[in-house]
């Protein structure tokens, strides 16, 4: 299970790189801060190198637990 949270303008990057990488999402839901939270079931084999693409896409502002 992978936890993201990433501000709303990067949602669609963030859901689209993951899809793109057999993950598959659980949850999502939104703050009142513009940010959005989701939950992701992702094979080890897919998320392997995933974390650095995505701290690319979303300008260094993402968390994942």
């Amino acid at each position: 299970m992978v936890y993201v949270k990433v501000l709303e303008k990067f949602s669609g990057l963030v859901i689209q790189e993951i899809l793109r990488r057999k993950g598959e999402m659980q949850s999502m839901h939104k703050t009142d801060q513009n940010i959005v939270c989701m939950d992701f079931l992702v094979p080890t084999r897919g998320f392997i190198g995933c974390f650095s693409d995505l701290l690319t896409l979303t300008k260094g502002t993402i968390i994942i637990n």
